[in-house]
């Protein structure tokens, strides 16, 4: 799971995901005290690709124009709460914070990504869709 042990601010039961062969348990995901979620995802040999545009102008945090299909798509796919939406910022992958070329790297080298998101401001985890 992510944040392992019995986290109080886990948002979800694992759920049934279609990432692999099989049925796959997907982990919950996990809010931050500042409003922020962690997700994890995994590559498969169907599925690598993280599935979104983003703008990486800041520097420092990658801002989500578009999504497609991939792994943030399937994550999506059956949550009512934590979903990744347009407007929503990538803040952190794998323990990098602050600097979009090694998240960047991350994304690209590693199988298994643990990713923080920082919602859209004005959005609730109550009133978010996927776009």
């Amino acid at each position: 799971l992510v944040g392992g042990g019995a986290d109080p601010q886990k948002r979800n039961d694992c759920c049934d995901g279609g990432a692999d062969d099989g049925e796959v348990r997907v982990p919950a995901s996990v809010r931050t005290a500042d409003g922020e979620f962690r997700i994890l995802l995994r590559k498969t040999a169907k599925q690598s690709t993280l599935g979104v545009d983003v703008d990486m102008s800041s520097g420092t945090k990658m801002l989500v124009t578009g999504l497609v299909p991939g792994m943030i798509q399937d994550w999506n796919n059956g949550r009512k709460n934590d979903q990744v939406c347009i407007g929503d910022e990538i803040v952190e992958v794998n323990g990098i914070r602050g600097d979009c070329n090694r998240m960047t790297d991350r994304v690209v080298d590693d199988k298994e990504l643990q990713i923080t998101i920082r919602p859209r401001r004005g959005v609730t985890d109550a009133n978010q869709h996927r776009v």
